[in-house]
């Protein structure tokens, strides 16, 4: 990341922090906060700072309050590499995420995100076992709304949090939290991006999510898992446990992430293989990458 974009991360993670007045962070707060002076976060927003030492780094991590996942996405942020180098050229990102659709030996609900979390691909399996129909979110319909396909959008729109509160109860608010945490993580390198600052808003609207997004700060535990452990109570087959795991493959374009619900129980994994064996395996993709769509 060039030390300019680094400096527009800075300022959007400090612009996340609200004082006791209900006023986002300036720079005196944030310089106060990190035990530096106020020129040296002027020149690092400003990106004129060039040498970035780890002593600094450190310092800014702890007073923006970044979780270890954060923390990483944070450093690699500040290693002046842009991210695009971090996979090798000689493989296309369209034909890397081609061959993750094409994928016939997954017999589990999956899907594929980016690092804004929106939905680039899924199988039949993950969304019967989501019931978005039931839940009011077809995929048909939010796929031609701006934002539609964003994972948050199935958990904070009112549609989602009236459905899937009734289906998990006292367990949705850690279902909640944690995509929420997902969502920062994997979201970090692009805070201060066009695209992501657009969705932002779109997300803003929901009153939940504008809950959860400021909330993070004000727990004291570390984040640090992603596949807590999701319970489900459904009218078809009961109640479910499970988790979500994922792996991570690099592309010049970006990361994308491939994401599977893995079963807890010996009961959901029976439910799970019933769903497979009659949904098929076949993920059907759901948006394009990695070009994004950047007006509302």
């Amino acid at each position: 990341m060039k030390r300019s974009d680094f400096g527009m991360l800075v300022k959007a993670l400090r612009q996340e922090h609200w004082d006791a007045n209900d006023r986002r962070w300036t720079q005196e707060t944030l310089a106060e906060k990190a035990g530096v002076s106020k020129r040296v976060i002027e020149r690092i927003e400003e990106g004129s700072r060039k040498k970035l030492d780890s002593g600094t780094l450190l310092r800014l991590a702890n007073a923006l309050q970044l979780t270890s996942g954060e923390r990483r996405e944070f450093f690699l942020a500040a290693s002046g590499v842009e991210q695009e180098l971090f996979a090798r050229p000689d493989k296309d990102p369209q034909e890397i995420l081609f061959h993750l659709i094409n994928r016939h030996d997954v017999y589990l609900p999956a899907y594929i995100i980016d690092s804004y979390c929106d939905v680039l691909a899924a199988n039949a399996a993950i969304l019967r076992l989501l019931d978005l129909e039931a839940a009011g979110l077809p995929v048909r319909e939010m796929v031609q709304k701006p934002f539609g396909m964003n994972m948050l959008q199935y958990v904070f729109s009112p549609k989602a949090v009236n459905f899937y509160r009734g289906l998990m109860g006292e367990h949705w608010d850690d279902y909640a939290y944690q995509n929420m945490m997902i969502f920062r993580t994997l979201s970090l390198h692009h805070r201060s991006s066009t695209y992501f600052e657009e969705l932002l808003e779109a997300l803003k609207k929901y009153p939940l999510f504008r809950r959860y997004w400021r909330e993070v700060y004000w727990k004291e535990d570390d984040h640090l898992s992603d596949n807590e452990h999701i319970w489900v109570d459904t009218q078809e087959w009961g109640p479910l446990l499970y988790f979500s795991a994922s792996y991570t493959v690099m592309t010049r374009a970006g990361r994308l992430h491939f994401c599977t619900y893995e079963p807890a129980t010996a009961d959901t994994a029976s439910v799970f293989a019933q769903i497979v064996e009659e949904s098929g395996t076949m993920l059907t993709q759901l948006g394009s990458w990695p070009e994004k769509r950047t007006s509302l």
